[in-house]
């Protein structure tokens, strides 16, 4: 006789099978849910990729015709020079525009007549009418560019920006490629040649070698993009996934919201918007008194650049131009900087004669020509009201000692003076100080800071200074806080000083105003003794 379920028994199984059921149907629909999450997450990437690539394409086109509207006779002529320039600043996928002859440059927007060769092409469209170079190194330490010929014109495109939208999410690699010849023409990260190959539909999501990848194909272009990233990496979508199945489902729709969110902003990268701030002409400048520690007056002011964007968010200056460096796009700050202080030079002249300004000039400056022709172009258009100019050099950019000492001999020889920033903190040793012909030495804060202090580096400030007496170079100071510092400095002979205690970064009005009040108090008290 079998034996009786009791009732307790029969209800406790009966109870048990109503929470299975569910929950292993919900476990069946997470893995349904969780491949598709994991097949848009992948997707997303591949389509903003593909986007982003088919954007510089327009742009690259919309370039094309205006530079191949040139007259042959004149291509690098002052007006084929400034619309290549025009060009430059309006495009926000472009690092430049140039004149293609051969294997080179004739003329461009960044290099002006000066020819840059570009090597031949490695690529071939199918009717012939565009070249394109992948690997292209247009200065020294410069990284490699990608080069677009269509016709006699040329364009440079940073091969990292349609990829550096992204958040760096470790495993996660990137690529556009040739849909024809399924060949990479810019990458980020580590992709197999075999996923290339397995581009044969317009949109296809792959799960192999321990990979998720998308493909996708441009409808317009005959050009796809990659997106793979390593199963390991992935997020954990099976748990927001089962999270969309639980009465607290609420919860998952904020996070995904806040992901969403996360991912629009991410869709423009710094450089790119740094780009469009040149454009909208968000970039100013301020001027930062330096003062002589012997009198405590103004006699010069080193100018900055501040970044206030259309919505009134300041971008840090550590923020914009670390990204721009790294982006290869410095040199176009340098340019602005310029040319905003060019548009200041009627203020000038209500300054002293021997007022003196000082502009600060990055590694990528230092290999360029157009950089010694912008400042021959400043100084010849500033005179007679800018006579007194000073460029500071850091330290990272006189690691080539030999492309130093040229750049500089070239600055020298317009009249300008030049001083190492920042000494002490980069990579320069004490005999390069001694080969190159400077005029100032530049005293850390960080040395500033340290003085009167147990700090080890309280020391290095004196022995900077007895360096520069024995070169017989000048002294100045940065980021004096206080007038003890101040002090300090003056006994121990610096020559000028520049900091919080003398005044913050100032519009170029609130600096005449300072100079006028400063020269008026002086000549007052000169007339009264």
């Amino acid at each position: 006789m079998r034996p009786k379920i009791g009732l307790k028994t029969a209800t406790i199984l009966v109870a048990c099978l109503c929470m299975i059921v569910p929950v292993a149907t919900a476990l069946i629909l997470v893995d349904r849910q969780e491949t598709r999450a994991e097949d848009a997450y992948i997707l997303q990437y591949a389509r903003s990729v593909l986007a982003r690539s088919e954007r510089s394409a327009d742009q690259i086109d919309a370039a094309a015709r205006e530079i191949n509207a040139i007259p042959p006779a004149s291509p690098c002529s002052d007006d084929a020079l400034r619309l290549m320039q025009r060009l430059d600043l309006r495009s926000t996928m472009l690092q430049g525009v140039g004149y293609a002859e051969g294997d080179e440059l004739l003329c461009s927007s960044f290099a002006g007549r000066t020819p840059v060769p570009i090597g031949k092409p490695d690529l071939v469209t199918r009717n012939g009418g565009v070249l394109v170079r992948t690997h292209v190194r247009l200065f020294p330490h410069d990284p490699d560019y990608l080069v677009i010929v269509t016709g006699r014109a040329a364009a440079v495109v940073h091969k990292q920006l349609t990829l550096s939208f992204v958040e760096r999410v470790p495993g996660l690699a990137l690529s556009t490629f040739e849909w024809r010849t399924k060949r990479p023409l810019t990458q980020m990260g580590e992709l197999d040649p075999a996923w290339f190959r397995a581009a044969v539909t317009h949109e296809r999501v792959l799960r192999q070698d321990g990979h998720l990848i998308a493909v996708v194909r441009s409808q317009r272009r005959d050009m796809g993009a990659i997106a793979a990233l390593s199963t390991a990496s992935t997020p954990d979508l099976a748990w927001q996934a089962s999270v969309i199945l639980l009465p607290i489902g609420l919860v998952t729709g904020v996070v995904f919201a806040v992901l969403m969110i996360h991912v629009v902003r991410s869709r423009l990268s710094l450089p790119s918007l740094i780009q469009i701030g040149l454009r909208r002409n968000e970039f100013s400048l301020v001027f930062q008194p330096v003062v002589d520690l012997a009198t405590g007056r103004i006699v010069a002011a080193e100018v900055l650049m501040r970044w206030r964007r259309h919505d009134g968010e300041i971008v840090p200056p550590d923020v914009f131009i670390t990204a721009a460096e790294d982006a290869g796009m410095i040199r176009l700050l340098t340019a602005r900087l310029i040319e905003r202080l060019r548009e200041d030079v009627g203020a000038f002249s209500a300054l002293p004669a021997d007022f003196a300004f000082a502009i600060n000039l990055s590694a990528d400056d230092l290999h360029t020509p157009a950089t010694v022709e912008a400042l021959r172009r400043l100084l010849r258009d500033a005179e007679p009201g800018l006579q007194n100019l000073v460029v500071e050099l850091t330290e990272r950019s006189l690691v080539d000692v030999e492309q130093a000492r040229s750049v500089i001999e070239q600055i020298r020889s317009l009249g300008v003076r030049v001083a190492i920033d920042d000494f002490g903190t980069g990579y320069c040793s004490l005999s390069y100080i001694a080969q190159l012909k400077v005029d100032f030495i530049k005293i850390d804060k960080l040395f500033v800071h340290a003085l009167g202090t147990d700090s080890p580096t309280s020391s290095v400030a004196g022995l900077v200074i007895e360096l520069a007496r024995d070169l017989d170079l000048h002294t100045v100071a940065e980021g004096i806080e206080t007038e003890e510092q101040a002090g300090m400095l003056r006994s121990l002979g610096v020559d000028f000083g520049q900091g919080w205690v003398f005044g913050a970064p100032m519009t170029l009005e609130d600096l005449l105003v300072q100079v006028r009040a400063e020269r008026t108090a002086i000549l007052h008290k000169a007339v009264a003794a």
